[in-house]
């Protein structure tokens, strides 16, 4: 499918998304809680069904509400169960850990891009803990049960690792700590959960770079709503600094969200020669790229991890970028954009599968009319995106393209 969007500029209020990352986390405690849950304002998306269809797979059952989720958490045992995580690098490596308290066997489905990812943290313990993991194309079957101890996890690769433990350790029958090997990125991320973590009854303990935590804790069931995502919302809000006039409500201005720098970052951008770090807001590394080409140029620095998200996203965004005339350098931990009057492009922007691709390429609407094939990747997070962009006021039409 291509999407065509007329040259425009957006203006009007909308409605920040629900944060993805709050809701994989609220959906988790719940599922680990004694009591059913209600999650309130969920959008949902794929990432977000994929966790849902693993907490079932784990034992839990649910009913879906308009914008809510009842939880009803681990009722009943499955004999090797199945946890199918589509695309979603969160609920693979969330869950992992937590079936691997539950289970003595499970397989884990994904696609093969999520699955080639990697699970380094994971290897490493499966390997401490004689705990068996066999790969294969779009399947991993593992056998072992997860114990308490000493983790020592690299702090320079995705949190995601760490917060999955910090789900399931506290359920072990003793006392963990988790010890980072070089400093954290994507700290905000750790905060996010910690944060959830207390809301639902756990300790978590933090001192220097170590994390204790104690065993045989509870998980205590509550209601919770999920705040405005500022990862989604820095789509909509890199339009403001492009002539629009887009408010944007139900944001907490004091989220843990590492992404609610954004407005700081386009900010500091506008002028030339400027130069911000991503190394605590990966996930905007695409739409600061393609800010960057439209507005003054300007360099990314802690980019390392953008090879392995959804897609390598810094090659991908390259690869786009220089069908409006950008030129982009790209470095092993920083890229730099060379301000340059952006061009018409000749031939349609790919998506790479990659929905904040997608939604980063949106921006150069307001230049001049574009079409993105195989738009249908914002699926992932934020399905409705287009939609806000027609009520803003851009005209935005679909078509099947041939291939199809």
């Amino acid at each position: 499918m291509r999407v065509k969007i007329k040259q425009g500029i957006p203006n009007g209020t909308i409605n920040a998304p629900s944060s993805k990352s709050y809701a994989h986390r609220y959906l988790i405690a719940s599922l680990l809680s004694s009591s059913p849950c209600i999650i309130d304002n969920v959008d949902l998306n794929q990432d977000i069904m994929a966790t849902l269809d693993c907490c079932k797979a784990y034992g839990s059952t649910f009913s879906l509400g308009e914008s809510s989720i009842h939880l009803f958490p681990n009722t009943s045992t499955i004999n090797i169960p199945l946890f199918n995580c589509n695309e979603s690098g969160s609920t693979l490596r969330f869950f992992i850990p937590l079936a691997l308290i539950k289970y003595d066997s499970f397989i884990l489905l994904g696609t093969e891009r999520l699955l080639s990812r990697g699970l380094d943290v994971y290897d490493k313990i499966f390997k401490e803990q004689n705990i068996k993991c066999k790969k294969e194309e779009r399947k991993i079957t593992i056998e072992g049960k997860l114990k308490p101890g000493l983790f020592q996890v690299q702090g320079n690769i995705s949190s995601q690792f760490i917060t999955g433990l910090l789900f399931a350790l506290p359920l072990l029958n003793g006392d963990s700590l988790i010890e980072l090997t070089s400093p954290l990125q994507s700290k905000m991320y750790v905060d996010m959960t910690i944060d959830v973590l207390h809301q639902f009854g756990i300790i978590i303990q933090k001192e220097d770079n170590k994390y204790i935590i104690k065993g045989n804790q509870k998980y205590h069931g509550r209601n919770s709503s999920v705040e405005g995502d500022y990862s989604n919302a820095s789509f909509l809000g890199a339009f403001n600094h492009l002539g629009g006039n887009i408010q944007i409500n139900n944001l907490n201005p004091y989220s843990y969200q590492g992404d609610k720098v954004y407005e700081e970052y386009f900010t500091i951008l506008e002028k030339s020669g400027q130069k911000v770090d991503i190394s605590n807001c990966i996930d905007l590394g695409p739409v600061l790229m393609a800010y960057c080409a439209i507005k003054a140029g300007g360099t990314l620095t802690g980019t390392k991890r953008l090879k392995i998200k959804e897609s390598n996203r810094g090659l991908a965004m390259k690869e786009e970028l220089e069908k409006v005339g950008s030129q982009i350098t790209i470095f092993e931990d920083e890229i730099v954009i060379k301000k340059l009057k952006p061009t018409v492009p000749k031939v349609p922007f790919s998506s790479h599968n990659d929905h904040r691709i997608v939604m980063a390429l949106s921006l150069f609407a307001t230049l001049f009319d574009i079409e993105i094939d195989e738009y249908e990747a914002i699926d992932k997070s934020f399905p409705l995106y287009f939609e806000y962009l027609s009520r803003l006021g851009m005209e935005v039409d679909y078509e099947i393209t041939q291939e199809e």
